[in-house]
């Protein structure tokens, strides 16, 4: 499994996240550069995509993450990959990760099963519209 590169920080803020299926939210657990742990009532597939709309303290507006997929899924968590934010949205979660990282040490997170980002590569995620979730059987 590959190691980790990014820390993640811990937070407890709201999530609240759209699907093919329609929409729901959740808490966010840990936070950084590349992706979150949401804990959820609903659980998605690994591979599923979703949208976020993360809350966090001192920014008025939500962080708008465009693009993400579910990596990792146990018990009530799941882990998401950011693929596509707008350069805005990058500039606030890192600003939110330096401010975490001067008041805590990363958090610590085992990894659970996951996906490979090479299984993401050819994946067309430019499209318009709604995330929808594929299941392979």
């Amino acid at each position: 499994m590959a190691k980790r590169i990014h820390a993640r920080m811990a937070v407890d803020q709201r999530v609240d996240y759209r699907h093919a299926q329609g929409q729901g939210s959740g808490t966010v657990m840990n936070l950084s550069t590349e992706g979150c742990q949401i804990n959820g009532t609903f659980l998605f597939p690994c591979g599923t995509r979703l949208r976020l709309k993360l809350s966090f303290p001192g920014e008025v507006d939500a962080v708008d993450v465009d693009l993400a997929a579910v990596r990792w899924i146990k018990d009530n968590h799941f882990g998401v990959i950011f693929i596509a934010l707008s350069p805005d949205a990058r500039r606030r979660i890192d600003r939110v990760i330096d401010a975490l990282q001067a008041t805590q040490h990363p958090a610590i997170v085992e990894p659970q099963a996951q996906i490979p980002s090479s299984a993401f590569t050819g994946w067309d995620f430019s499209e318009a519209g709604e995330p929808e979730v594929r299941v392979s059987r």
